[in-house]
């Protein structure tokens, strides 16, 4: 009985080294690959399967995008406004720069034209562009541009609030887009974007 259990188990030792020893043969090589893998930023690497049949494989590695650090950062007191013609002329829809008002446009004084922010206590990593400007009589001061007035409203003013400017503008204007456009430029002024509809297209005569 005991000679039986003791070939028993000398088999089951054989069996355990040999798949053991095959294991090792073939994970072995995944090894350094893979170490190297998770210290590497690139975005392809091929990791090599097998010993003697050779198979490559390609995968994709994220690659973080690192996150732009403020050149410069001030306090500000920041507003907010809408296309109304009382807050603005008779072309609210049209920025100081000759831009078109959309979500993330702001208005300040302090800043030049093109200049991209965040306003992270309040808006985390969404980036403004300064694209319009302020009464002259507002020094420290930014106005947040919004669909309607009840938003306005509901903003109010924030007092002393960080913000980061992640890229200095060159202060360069967007007037000359409309060149040739003038009527097209009073309608958007006016009404806004969607004032702009599409002729008609004149059916030929059969």
């Amino acid at each position: 009985m005991n000679m039986l259990q003791s070939v028993s188990n000398q088999s089951f030792t054989k069996k355990f080294v040999l798949t053991a020893l095959l294991l090792t043969s073939w994970i072995g090589p995944l090894v350094p690959l893979a170490h190297a893998a998770s210290s590497d930023t690139s975005l392809l690497k091929t990791w090599v399967a097998g010993k003697n049949d050779v198979k490559t494989e390609q995968y994709e590695i994220p690659v973080m995008e690192e996150e732009k650090k403020p050149v410069k950062t001030m306090k500000l007191d920041i507003t907010a406004y809408s296309s109304a013609v009382d807050e603005c002329d008779d072309s609210p829809f049209l920025t100081a720069d000759g831009s078109v008002v959309r979500d993330g446009i702001v208005a300040t004084n302090v800043l030049p034209f093109g200049t991209k922010l965040r306003i992270p206590s309040h808006f985390g990593d969404k980036v403004f562009e300064v694209r319009d400007r302020m009464n002259p009589r507002y020094s420290y001061r930014m106005d947040l541009w919004v669909e309607n007035k009840q938003v306005a409203r509901q903003w109010g003013i924030k007092r002393n609030i960080t913000v980061e400017i992640i890229e200095m503008g060159n202060g360069k204007k967007s007037w000359d887009q409309w060149k040739g456009r003038m009527k097209e430029m009073q309608m958007v002024g006016k009404y806004g974007p969607t004032a702009l509809k599409e002729e008609p297209v004149k059916k030929e005569d059969a």
